[in-house]
């Protein structure tokens, strides 16, 4: 249990740690036309800059926060793009992670709760039981169908509801073996989301993995990496859930370590452990993993005939930078045809932000709701499960029957008469 006095040593010394990022900014505003709440907004409150302002008179204590809105900072989707171009190499994602941890800004009962269930899997699986039965009990279809969900269900409780569809309760096996010459064995790190909301591309990786000749453990239970904890202020909690992925990681006897969601990748192997005892294990992110073991397959592909619209992560593109390696995937895949999903540079989703704010998350996809009216394609594919979530909730809300998935279950359709 931490003293009052550790706790004010501790904000002290972010303070600290803030105010020396904010004096590398030299304001000179290279920032501003990558950052997607800017484009949004057209706003200096809402670029880097202006947020970076806001934070220095903050931690000097020139503004009181408890007087001032401080929506801008809570608007921030740390995306990280501002820092990709910063000739100043200004460390913006840890100050804002920092910022939020020192203001301890108030979060909605909903939100906490979902907080708490991803980083408990006790609690995770007692949220799956009540939804089974919100779902069989039929009481879903009836508010849906009566159109009370609008006047229920407002914000993020209607986002939140909007999840349900991708829940499952079924149980992964703790491993399964190789379809085909023994490569040897993979540790499959599926989140603390995979299993339950995103079984599909799960099982759809461990069938490509197995067809590779890979055996696939899968952990019980599903550890969480803490990047939503990290991003939304709880820094010490985010810091103890990725120290133990990383350390459970550590101690896999298998042959390779790798990674599904791309943004907790990117999480468990940003900071090397930050401190905190933990090494990052050498966890593959499966797009990586796929590049390099693919030419197994000698057959190829079958053709597609598709017309498929590929979403740029955040997390691929300024932590990972390996969407390069989702596009030499998708383009093994013969009579597809690949068009780039235009978005302000984030599609708003960032973490739980999609649920906290989600009239706001939305505005992110405006445009390209409209672009996909034109273009009509079959697919939409993203690397982030986070972001397929956020994609699917909106073309259900808009009625347009795209189905988004993740590149992997393209690519195991693509090959499904060449593995079992």
């Amino acid at each position: 249990m931490l003293l009052p006095c550790m706790i004010r040593a501790m904000i002290s010394s972010n303070r600290q740690q803030i105010l020396k990022g904010c004096d590398q900014c030299v304001l000179c505003g290279l920032c501003l036309p990558h950052c997607p709440t800017y484009q949004i907004e057209n706003s200096e409150c809402e670029s880097p800059r202006g947020r970076i302002v806001l934070i220095q008179a903050l931690m000097r204590r020139n503004l009181d926060s408890q007087k001032i809105d401080l929506s801008t900072l809570e608007h921030c989707l740390l995306c990280r793009s501002c820092e990709a171009v910063c000739p100043s190499k200004v460390p913006y994602g840890e100050m804002m992670t920092l910022t939020r941890d020192v203001l301890q800004p108030k979060q909605s009962k909903l939100v906490a709760q979902l907080m708490d269930t991803v980083a408990e899997p006790q609690q995770m699986q007692k949220m799956l039981s009540r939804l089974k039965l919100y779902k069989k009990s039929g009481l879903q279809k009836l508010i849906q169908a009566n159109g009370l969900l609008g006047g229920l269900l407002k914000g993020e409780f209607r986002a939140a509801e909007g999840l349900l569809k991708f829940s499952s309760s079924e149980k992964l096996q703790d491993y399964y073996p190789a379809k085909s010459e023994s490569q040897g064995d993979v540790q499959l790190f599926v989140g603390c989301m995979g299993e339950s909301f995103d079984q599909q591309t799960v099982r759809d990786a461990i069938a490509l993995l197995n067809g590779l000749g890979f055996g696939v453990q899968i952990d019980h239970p599903a550890s969480c990496c803490g990047a939503m904890h990290h991003h939304n202020g709880d820094v010490k909690k985010g810091a103890e859930l990725k120290a133990a992925s990383l350390s459970s990681l550590s101690n896999s006897n298998r042959d390779f370590v790798v990674g599904l969601a791309g943004s907790c990748v990117a999480r468990l192997l940003e900071g090397k452990g930050e401190g905190n005892g933990a090494e990052s294990p050498s966890i593959i992110e499966i797009t990586d993993f796929l590049v390099a073991n693919l030419d197994r397959l000698t057959e190829g592909f079958s053709a597609a005939n598709k017309k498929v619209a590929v979403h740029q992560p955040c997390s691929s593109k300024n932590l990972l930078k390996n969407f390069d390696r989702t596009m030499e995937l998708l383009n093994k895949i013969p009579a597809l045809e690949l068009l780039m999903l235009p978005t302000y540079g984030c599609c708003g989703a960032s973490g739980i932000h999609m649920v906290s704010d989600a009239e706001h998350a939305r505005k992110f996809l405006r445009d390209t709701v409209e672009w996909l009216a034109v273009e009509k394609p079959d697919l939409i594919v993203s690397q982030n499960m986070g972001c397929m979530f956020h994609i699917a909730s909106e073309m259900e809300r808009q009625n347009m029957g795209i189905e988004v998935i993740h590149p992997v279950s393209l690519l195991r359709s693509a090959l499904a008469d060449k593995i079992y």
